[in-house]
């Protein structure tokens, strides 16, 4: 009985705790990474709007993205984790401004998959080492993709 319970109870922990935290920080590192794409693709060159022209400026877009995600994460300007955030380690942050129009769709490649594109938009990869709370040597990466874009308003 020992012995069951000495594989048991370890099983169990990493069940009832670690398991339920990894999909919470999966949905909420889902959210984090879609509201830097959201964030992001607002940066469009105004001068070039009355021209008819939607255009993200890439180093804007940039920045305001990368600031969300080390905000939400609580990360360094190196992506390393401060003192209260849930990763063991640097994170990898992508991001990435496509300006091209198409009507047919345009496929760009993430190290997490292929998205298509229609309207200039902001695409983010992140790749999170997330901690766990039980076992807490355990090399979980959370991969996530956010994608917004940006179109002209035809009412």
């Amino acid at each position: 009985m020992i012995l069951w319970m000495s594989v048991l109870i370890p099983i169990l922990m990493f069940t009832a705790i670690d398991l339920s935290h990894y999909i919470y920080e999966g949905v909420h590192l889902k959210a984090v990474t879609d509201n830097a794409a959201a964030s992001a693709v607002t940066q469009i060159k105004e001068d070039l709007v009355p021209q008819g022209i939607l255009q993200i400026d890439e180093t804007r877009a940039t920045n305001v993205a990368n600031q969300v995600i080390k905000d939400d994460v609580l990360l360094n300007d190196d992506y390393s984790p401060k003192t209260h955030s849930d990763l063991r380690d640097k994170a990898t942050v992508n991001v990435y401004v496509v300006n091209t129009t198409s009507d047919t769709g345009y496929d760009f490649a993430t190290p997490a998959g292929t998205v298509k594109i229609y309207k200039p938009s902001v695409v983010v990869y992140a790749k999170y080492p997330v901690n766990g709370l039980f076992y807490t040597n355990a090399n979980v990466n959370i991969e996530r993709v956010g994608v917004s874009q940006v179109q002209f308003n035809h009412d």
